[in-house]
């Protein structure tokens, strides 16, 4: 038992959320040097919350062999949960097959770094989701290594929590830059001809980039042709160009910073 825990993966040797407290405690207790009588009698039954006495040998054996495969168990339970919230993250069925995810991700997202220079690690991050050749586990495995900035069995909690906070900025980023992508492959010429296409964009320095891209056909044009008209008003009356340009700067900074 000794061996085996002490060949478990360093994320199950290190965690304190993988586990419950009784594993944690049975696992603490064989990395603590002690007696083998101190380990039987004392250590391990503590930790199972069991009174050590002689009829208490099937309830020993039981229980310690539950939390052995908990042990066993904890890096595959990781890897499904990490598995999971990728799937999620990019509005996928979290039960999704591995395969089924690899090539849903690599077809929509492939093409994707032409269009961002690499800013973060994040046209790394691109270029993980959308490689091909390697097996469906050496994909998964390399992008969450890059998530966790180490191999998934190496981890740590704090390694999970950054790889879940990367994963939610990169998704960010993501949908920001099929925007552009949009913008780029779609002409305007292809929409209605009533429409008209708009990519609105403010970058504000020591802040973040916003961009949206608009639509506006004749239905919206004329909903807003009052509210425009006002608009052009409000600026003309500061006279100056510069002062006009900072007024809509501050308001389209302020209203692309709200997620719509």
């Amino acid at each position: 038992i000794a061996q085996f825990i002490g060949e478990l993966p360093e994320y199950t040797l290190r965690t304190k959320r993988g586990l419950s407290k009784e594993a944690q405690a049975v696992r603490d207790a064989f990395q603590i040097q002690g007696t083998l009588t101190q380990l039987l009698l004392e250590d391990i039954p503590k930790a199972l919350g069991i009174d050590a006495k002689p009829s208490s040998g099937k309830e020993l054996s039981e229980g310690l062999s539950q939390i052995l495969r908990e042990l066993e168990c904890c890096c595959a339970k990781l890897h499904h949960e990490m598995r999971s919230l990728l799937a999620e993250a990019f509005g996928l069925d979290k039960k999704i097959e591995l395969a089924a995810l690899r090539e849903t991700l690599s077809t929509q997202y492939a093409g994707l770094d032409r269009y961002t220079i690499d800013r973060e690690g994040f046209l790394t991050f691109i270029l993980r989701l959308t490689k091909m050749g390697a097996s469906d586990e050496v994909w998964f495995e390399n992008l969450v290594m890059f998530l966790g900035h180490r191999q998934l069995k190496k981890w740590n909690d704090t390694s999970r929590d950054t790889a879940v906070h990367r994963l939610k900025k990169f998704i960010g980023k993501l949908k920001d830059l099929e925007k552009r992508r949009i913008h780029h492959q779609v002409p305007v010429q292809k929409l209605d001809d009533d429409s008209d296409l708009y990519l609105l964009g403010c970058v504000k320095k020591g802040g973040l980039a916003h961009e949206e891209l608009v639509v506006v056909g004749k239905n919206r044009h004329e909903k807003i042709k009052e509210v425009q008209s006002d608009i052009k008003k409000w600026l003309d009356s500061l006279g100056d160009d510069s002062l006009k340009l900072a007024a809509l700067a501050e308001v389209t900074d302020e209203f692309l910073a709200i997620p719509h």
